[in-house]
């Protein structure tokens, strides 16, 4: 597969929509590990502010829908936590307050544990940008396109046993 980012995806790879400015973000030109990539996809490799890029990854476990938002990212070397995604705060329909019909956790979150047992993960969170003709959101939107995300996934690699999985996915357009 041949991934060739759209100029759309370009664009957010140099300014990265707000949900992620809690961390240092690195776009990613080579998915290798990721499922599903396609070149509307903006795909960003998450380091935390101490440059740290091991993290547990905290939400909401579902039996049937996986790890529910809002997501947290815990640095493994720092110790800090921050919101990487919630989907009633980001992507396009919160832009355009258009309400939220996804699932959303409730309760205690817990971090989410890889099938060996590893809590630890290097993670990749991946964007996608479907959105045609951009112009028609309107200058304002256009102003800061990179937040009007239609979908939005969480990619891990468990440091303990090297494991790629699609932690969590969320439509939200």
């Amino acid at each position: 597969m041949h991934y060739q980012p759209t100029e759309l995806v370009l664009e957010v790879h140099k300014n990265p929509p707000r949900c992620l400015a809690g961390f240092n973000a690195s776009a990613v030109m080579d998915p290798a590990g990721v499922e599903n990539v396609f070149d509307e996809l903006a795909l960003f490799s998450i380091m935390c502010k101490c440059d740290a890029n091991r993290f547990r990854v905290i939400g909401y476990a579902h039996s049937d829908a996986g790890l529910l938002c809002p997501h947290q990212l815990e640095c493994r070397s720092c110790g800090a936590v921050e919101i990487i995604f919630d989907v009633r705060e980001h992507g396009y329909d919160a832009e355009f307050n258009n309400g939220c019909y996804s699932m959303i956790g409730s309760g205690d979150p817990s971090a989410h544990p890889c099938g060996c047992g590893g809590a630890e993960f290097e993670v990749v969170v991946a964007l996608s940008y479907q959105i045609e003709p951009v112009e028609d959101l309107g200058e304002e939107a256009v102003a800061h396109i990179q937040d009007f995300f239609d979908g939005y996934s969480l990619e891990a690699r468990c440091t303990a046993c090297g494991t790629n999985e699609s932690v969590s996915s969320y439509e939200c357009a």
